[in-house]
């Protein structure tokens, strides 16, 4: 397969990668990390996704999310991405973050990444 072109905005799980990133814009103007961590390969519509214990206020880059740990996983739709963020951004190594997805998982909605970031990230900020 070529090298893929980033950013991209994913219109199945096609050109999907473990490690793979997206931001998830925040209502306080902050971004929060998405990050795929495991394709099913019996369909091109859903995937494990994991959010990033990292925020900003800059979209996450390669360099920005190294070595940062999973928050929370659940299995999505494809246009989890869309909703929030819309724009695979860049390609990080899980293995070089150490970052496992569990055996088992929830699905989630799609918006239900966003609000978990916003619940999570929001009691960061307040405390």
């Amino acid at each position: 397969m070529p090298p893929i072109p980033y950013p991209f905005v994913p219109k199945s799980t096609a050109f999907l990668l473990p490690g793979q990133f997206w931001a998830v814009p925040l209502h306080s103007g902050l971004f929060a990390c998405g990050r795929v961590l495991r394709l099913d390969p019996n369909t091109r519509r859903l995937f494990l996704a994991g959010l990033v214990d990292w925020v900003s206020v800059e979209p996450p880059t390669v360099d920005a999310i190294v070595n940062c740990q999973l928050v929370a996983q659940g299995v999505v739709h494809i246009k989890t991405i869309l909703e929030t963020g819309g724009t695979i951004l860049g390609h990080h190594d899980l293995e070089a973050d150490h970052a496992w997805p569990a055996d088992e998982s929830s699905t989630w909605g799609y918006r239900v990444l966003e609000v978990l970031a916003e619940k999570y990230f929001g009691a960061i900020q307040q405390s």
